[in-house]
């Protein structure tokens, strides 16, 4: 393997993934329109960031420090690149 890595987090939080607090925002109806539809369909997809695109692995591990808010989920992926 490589001894350089590509580091993504994955986010689910109150501001991340997160249709349902955006449909509380939007009055939490029944009826919403096509346009609010879409608006949580896209509040709902998986939000990626890059934290490293080339981080240097020393000894097989990686260390990073990450903050995670009180109702969240993260979950990292560590990819080798060449």
């Amino acid at each position: 393997p490589s001894d350089k890595i590509k580091v993504l987090l994955y986010q689910v939080d109150n501001t991340h993934s997160n249709s349902y607090d955006l449909w509380k925002k939007m009055g939490a109806r029944q009826d919403i329109t096509p346009a609010q539809y879409k608006q949580l369909e896209q509040a709902g997809h998986l939000y990626e960031t890059i934290i490293s695109n080339r981080a240097k692995v020393r000894s097989g591990n990686y260390l990073f420090d990450i903050t995670l808010p009180l109702h969240g989920v993260y979950m990292v992926k560590l990819l080798y690149v060449k």
